[in-house]
């Protein structure tokens, strides 16, 4: 079994937690490419309360368990794995970055520097910064833009790129290496404007 083709999941429940361990399977003459079910492992999810972590070492001991079983079940290993998490302790915030453009055209330098900035806003030290995504773009005026590389100013006096970002923050430590996390995010509060893409 080739372990770059083993793919595990985990889902955090308030009741139980589930770990999947699948094999990506490549497509073939009768199907398109699908995700092989190896091993699947649950248990009771201890040390949650409405979402949040209460007790550390008991929500350890549950997803250990859940990844322990589909381990088994497999017959492989797994030391990475993707996780959902939902719950109070995730937020959504708007973060804005403003900079200056270098030159006429706006560059994919410039835009990475507007995205850097909208990163830099400071987050609390109980709380760990999952996720920033750009949801839009200014340029002078002009708003809603979705790649605003090759846009030209318009003059003097506008001179800058504005980028909102949703950050996603979970006040939490990793408990395994995790490859990529599918938060549910809820409306910040202060953007009614918010369209929810991730």
């Amino acid at each position: 079994m080739n372990p770059e083709n083993i793919i595990t999941g985990l889902d955090i429940g308030s009741a139980k937690t589930t770990a999947v361990i699948g094999q990506a399977m490549p497509a073939d003459a009768k199907s398109a490419p699908y995700l092989k079910i190896l091993g699947v492992g649950q248990a009771r999810t201890t040390g949650l309360r409405r979402g949040i972590v209460s007790d550390i070492e008991e929500t350890t001991r549950s997803i250990r368990k859940a990844v322990e079983d589909a381990e088994r079940m497999a017959g492989t290993k797994v030391d990475t794995l993707y996780a959902g998490i939902a719950g109070e302790h995730v937020r959504a915030m708007i973060s804005k970055g403003i900079v200056a453009v270098n030159g006429d055209e706006i560059s994919k330098a410039d835009v990475d520097r507007a995205n850097e900035v909208a990163r830099a806003q400071p987050v609390p030290q109980d709380r760990e910064l999952l996720h920033a995504i750009p949801q839009e773009y200014s340029v002078d005026k002009n708003q809603g833009i979705r790649d605003p590389i090759g846009f030209h100013e318009n003059g003097p006096g506008c001179c800058g790129i504005l980028v909102r970002q949703v950050l996603e923050i979970l006040g939490d430590r990793a408990l395994i290496q995790i490859n990529s996390v599918q938060v549910e995010v809820p409306q910040p509060i202060d953007d009614p404007s918010w369209n929810g893409r991730q």
